[in-house]
């Protein structure tokens, strides 16, 4: 799920790390995908366009804040 803040979401089967989070756990509610999520206050510099998500694949468009 791409939020309009730039922020993607993300869940299910991730026995095989599929989900990108970082683990091989199982998730049954929405996970922040950290990697876009800044460590401090500032807003984010590379954001999520569009996200795509199909039964073996999930494809990011993400931009970059100048």
């Amino acid at each position: 799920m791409c939020l309009e803040t730039g922020e993607i979401f993300t869940w299910g089967n991730g026995s095989e790390g599929q989900l990108g989070i970082g683990t091989l756990s199982n998730h049954y509610s929405p996970q922040l995908v950290n990697f876009l999520h800044p460590h401090n206050n500032k807003r984010l510099e590379i954001f999520c366009i569009d996200v795509e998500c199909g039964t073996q694949h999930t494809g990011v468009i993400t931009g970059k804040r100048i």
